[in-house]
Formats: structure tokens, sequence, C-alpha cells
């Protein structure tokens, strides 16, 4: 997924599927090439939005033919889009099994949902550009895990005004808003027993 205020692969499938609610069942997507060009995207965004709506069931996509809708109810879901900002390297194996982890609690909601998920690798100072991000995305809500030593307590209670904004795993000086802790041995337990499979 993109960032810097352009259109991520779940916000392009939103689109997407507005455009085929629209024109009904049995209408085809355009190329991959026209969507990029028409959302000023690159095709590799294209095709993960074109990916997403063919796992929730709103469009067929056939080798060699266009992609078409074959679901009107899948097309009147509303999907959600929730911004998950952690201060952990992305690259490192706990960001990746904690992804992992809030991925399948998504996938698991009603209506479907999809995080939006950054890492800042422990620097505050990029914590209000992902946000900004994801706000620009729809999404609606946003779960903060701050930096250590972040100075972005009163931005956070601002934004906390548009759109609902939880921290987990550490408080936010200044910031006045909601806090989830995490039961780090239990965590820390199941978190062994998933790297151990």
């Amino acid at each position: 997924m993109t960032e810097n205020g352009k259109i991520t692969c779940g916000k392009l499938a939103k689109l997407l599927a507005e455009k085929l609610r629209g024109a009904g069942e049995g209408a085809a997507l355009p190329s991959y090439r026209a969507i990029a060009k028409e959302y000023d995207v690159s095709l590799s965004v294209c095709q993960r939005a074109v990916g997403q709506l063919a796992r929730d069931g709103v469009i067929k996509v056939s080798q060699g033919r266009s992609a078409r809708c074959v679901s009107r109810e899948a097309l009147d879901r509303d999907f959600s889009f929730y911004g998950i900002i952690h201060s952990y390297n992305p690259a490192g194996s706990f960001a990746k099994v904690l992804s992992s982890y809030i991925v399948e609690a998504f996938a698991s909601m009603t209506p479907p949902s999809f995080p939006l998920i950054r890492g800042t690798v422990n620097d505050g100072t990029r914590e209000p550009e992902f946000a900004e991000s994801m706000c620009y995305n729809h999404i609606r809500g946003l779960l903060l895990s701050p930096a250590t030593g972040s100075e972005n307590g009163e931005y956070f209670a601002r934004l906390s005004g548009r759109i609902p904004v939880v921290l987990f795993d550490q408080d936010l000086p200044g910031s006045g808003l909601p806090l989830v802790k995490f039961d780090y041995a239990g965590f820390g337990c199941e978190l062994g027993r998933r790297l151990r499979r």
C-alpha cells in the first residue's frame, strides 16, 4: 500500500466497488492500465485491489478476459478501513506476527473490515504523516502504539475529534486518549506458540 496521501489498494478496491455498484451485475472492469491511469496509481496497486475484490466475491477474474461483477450482495456490503500505527520495525519478526494477528482479527469482522498497518520504527515524527494518509483513505478509527518519547499527544487529541483514536501498548502524554495495555505474559506465550508453528 502507498503512503503520503496516495490511494491505497484498499481505497482503490472501495472506489472500484462503487463504480461497479452503479453498473450492476455483469459489468466489466477496465484494464489494469486504464484503472492505473484513471486513479493515478501503480499497476501493482491495481492488481492488489482487483485481487481483494475477487477474494470478497464481488468480481470474477478469468485469464485473458475482463473481470466481471458477479455478486450484487457483495457489492452492497460496506467495506470498513481502520488504521493501525505501531512503533515497531515492519521488517522485524514481532511486527510481522503482530500484523498477521491484526489481519486475522479484521478478516473475521462483519461487515468486511481491512486494516491499514504502518510501522514507525520508533520514530514519533512519522506518526502524524501516517495518520493523515490513513484519514485521506477514509479510515473509521485508529489504533496507535506511539513511539517512545513521542510528542504527538496534542495532535492525536485533535484527531480524535474527527475519528476514534485508541492507544495500545503505551500511553501518549498530553493526549487523554483511551489506552489498552497488553497482557505481556499471555501475549508472549501465544506469540511463542505462533512462532514455533
